[in-house]
């Protein structure tokens, strides 16, 4: 056999080769990432009482973590504690943000409020039947309850507490055996360390009208924390209240002004905000 013969035998194995190589590769970019599969409908992972870590998949909808929206991809979420807005995790805080799997291998979550230390809720000791500190819907005293959600199938603790810009409270109360809930409650002299506060505001001027609004600031005052008595524009019912400028993050201002003799209007002011002020 010449160079020649030689020749093209080494040309045909090295395309052979090259080919099946290509093929290969190809097939193993198709090749699907293996993933643990999951039952339909079945929810994996959700424990509020046991710190645990979830993996999976997040596709079209965002998922917030620890002060950011994530991407569509693949994560490995821990469960964690936070004090009063997700975006402030702690070792021990008043809520609970768990992550768990949902098929087919989507993470998802739910945001619980709770005694939590350290990434899960303390359970609370078993009781025959729900307790209440301050003996039913008493929005001038803050209470402390142990029972079973209405909306749930375990123990819990729930304590009454104030919306942050300080209008509204979340007021539990037992219902039978060992059943509570809670209603919200707008109050109308403002909400303070998880109770109403009686009597009419001690921010309005003397004699001001019961049913006339008032802003502590002056007006759409961004740099001056300010409280503003008024009906919430756009609400049905005519009810007065009390609401605070508040930072909603760090990046933005709620900012509370009168519009009328009556109504409120609350408008978010993109700036660096802290303790309810833009920061000049």
């Amino acid at each position: 056999m010449n160079d020649r013969a030689f020749s093209k035998i080494g040309i045909l194995i090295t395309l052979i080769i090259l080919v099946g190589g290509g093929i290969l590769v190809w097939q193993q970019w198709l090749r699907p990432e293996k993933k643990i599969e999951i039952p339909e409908g079945e929810i994996s992972g959700y424990d509020i009482y046991q710190k645990s870590i979830a993996k999976g998949y997040i596709k079209e909808v965002k998922l917030y973590y620890k002060g950011e929206f994530l991407e569509p991809g693949f994560y490995e979420l821990e469960d964690y504690c936070y004090v009063g807005s997700p975006d402030k995790p702690s070792s021990e805080g008043d809520h609970l943000k768990e992550y768990f799997i949902v098929s087919p291998n989507i993470l998802f979550f739910s945001d619980r409020r709770c005694n939590c230390i350290n990434g899960a809720c303390v359970k609370p000791t078993s009781v025959a039947n729900c307790t209440e500190t301050d003996n039913g819907k008493d929005i001038y005293t803050k209470g402390k309850i142990v029972g079973i959600n209405k909306n749930d199938d375990f123990i819990s603790e729930f304590e009454d507490y104030c919306t942050e810009d300080g209008s509204m409270l979340l007021e539990g109360f037992c219902m039978s055996g060992m059943t509570y809930y809670y209603d919200w409650i707008y109050c109308e002299a403002g909400c303070e360390e998880g109770r109403c506060i009686e009597g009419i505001p001690d921010f309005l001027p003397a004699d001001w009208p019961f049913n006339k609004c008032y802003d502590s600031d002056g007006g759409e005052n961004y740099y001056v924390k300010g409280e503003t008595y008024g009906d919430y524009e756009g609400d049905v019912v005519e009810t007065f209240v009390v609401i605070k400028d508040v930072c909603q993050n760090e990046n933005q201002l709620n900012e509370n002004f009168c519009i009328d003799d009556k109504r409120v209007r609350s408008v978010g002011i993109k700036c660096q905000c802290s303790d309810g002020i833009c920061l000049r």
